[in-house]
């Protein structure tokens, strides 16, 4: 009995330690891979006498490592501006992937037009619709305005002012009046071109200044129901409201407002003739009323949603709000009172 007891011990050591509770119907360790057993004969000596004993072991096969779960490509690099369609879909003009990518009212990603789709593209920064769904690109690096129809098939495009020479109208972004005239900023020139529906210039609007209807690196633009013209004048710090015309109504954000902006860029205008503002240098979205109040402001660096460089915002028809972060590489979804909905990035 002794000896069985040693011999038990002997068989224990060589398994590695204490005894595995085997499933019996599949004959193998519980929670583990399938096992091989393999025995020899040895001489060991017990008590001072040399013994054969037979020692087994069981080997278990190297599990397959599981692959760390990786992280989805970026959506974006560098967002620059986002429009809203009738049925809720985002557009989405990429800068650094040089794309304008359409996603669903959920976010998901629905089309990509890119270089090798519809056109050209080459620092897409402004987006905007026609009453056709018709999207227009302002395309910064290409210095001109591409016309898209629904599906991304390429219908029209022209070039800025002084195109193909040492110093041509650059386009930043780009709106759409009901009549399909188009008006873009030239940011590098101060000034406004008003196009027609099929490209010819009909007119330049505003001069380089400080003062009301003149410019300092015009970026963002919207229109309101009534056909009045915004525009981002960036580095003076405002906004600027035009007539149809072009003639100087009123401007936001200059010294002794009740806030002052600092580099504005992003500009929508709700039916109501609320004025959104996206801040790139403040880092911030400012909802103003008509008479210039402040309504609301969400970012700046505090509270729940927090941005890196707004350049580009949009509305749907619910009131809310998308802002383009394009430091962020981001899409942020906000509810009409500035909550965080989603981000898509």
């Amino acid at each position: 009995m002794r000896r069985l007891l040693i011999s038990l011990l002997i068989l224990l050591i060589g398994l590695g330690g204490a005894p595995r509770m085997l499933d019996a119907s599949a004959g193998r360790s519980t929670g583990h891979p399938a096992v091989k057993k393999h025995c020899k004969t040895v001489t060991r000596t017990i008590h001072g006498h040399k013994k054969r004993v037979k020692v087994c072991k069981t080997v278990r096969p190297r599990a397959t490592p599981t692959p760390l779960p990786t992280s989805p490509p970026s959506l974006f690099a560098g967002p620059e501006d986002a429009i809203v369609d009738a049925e809720g879909n985002v557009y989405v003009a990429d800068q650094g992937n040089q794309t304008i990518d359409k996603l669903s009212p959920e976010g998901q990603l629905l089309t990509r037009w890119s270089n090798s789709g519809a056109g050209h593209f080459s620092d897409p920064f402004g987006l905007a619709l026609d009453s056709h769904a018709n999207v227009y690109v302002a395309d910064d690096g290409d210095n001109r305005i591409i016309k898209l129809s629904p599906t991304g098939q390429p219908l029209a495009s022209w070039s800025t002012p002084g195109s193909g020479g040492p110093d041509p109208d650059r386009a930043s972004s780009v709106v759409v009046d009901p009549q399909g005239d188009v008006y873009v900023p030239a940011n590098n020139h101060q000034h406004i071109n008003e196009f027609s529906p099929t490209g010819e210039l009909l007119t330049t609007i505003g001069t380089a200044g400080t003062g009301p209807g003149q410019f300092a690196f015009p970026f963002g633009s919207a229109l309101d129901t009534q056909g009045n013209l915004y525009i981002a004048d960036s580095h003076n710090n405002q906004i600027q409201e035009l007539a149809p015309d072009g003639k100087f109504i009123m401007r936001w954000g200059e010294p002794g407002s009740p806030i002052q902006l600092s580099d504005p860029e992003g500009l929508k205008v709700d039916g109501q003739g609320a004025l959104y503002v996206a801040e790139a240098r403040a880092q911030r979205v400012v909802k103003f009323a008509r008479d210039g109040a402040v309504l609301g402001q969400w970012g700046g660096g505090a509270g729940p949603v927090i941005f890196s460089h707004p350049t580009g915002i949009a509305l749907d028809g619910q009131g809310n709000i998308y802002v383009a972060d394009f430091s962020g590489n981001s899409v942020d979804k906000l509810s009409p009172s500035g909550q965080l909905l989603a981000e898509w990035k």
